[in-house]
């Protein structure tokens, strides 16, 4: 896959060189999910595991979203509530701020 490909699937990052809003973190997981891709070095497996082991198997799967850039936001927005977050937290963020439902 190419990474065009994989940008087509962001909402926030496009491919540029710099974060156009710092204040915007999505932009910054999104590229880690391209970039860990394309590199073909980052094993997702940690991360699908916990995404799938919360729940989440059947969350949203029509939304174009692949599975693996959803288990890094679920991982990114765990660790940010430092352990205050539920999983329905989670969903209710990301339908409304990733997805904008």
């Amino acid at each position: 896959m190419k990474e065009q490909d994989l940008i087509a699937f962001c909402r926030h990052y496009k491919g540029e060189e710099n974060n156009p809003d710092p204040q915007d973190s999505i932009w910054r997981y999104e590229r880690f999910w391209v970039e860990e891709t394309m590199k073909d070095c980052l094993d997702f497996g940690r991360l699908l595991d916990d995404y799938l082991s919360a729940g989440l198997r059947t969350f949203n799967m029509y939304d174009d979203t692949p599975v693996t850039l959803k288990a890094v936001l679920f991982n990114r927005f765990m660790q940010q509530a430092e352990g205050m977050a539920r999983v329905e937290d989670f969903k209710s963020w990301y339908d409304r701020f990733y997805i904008g439902k």
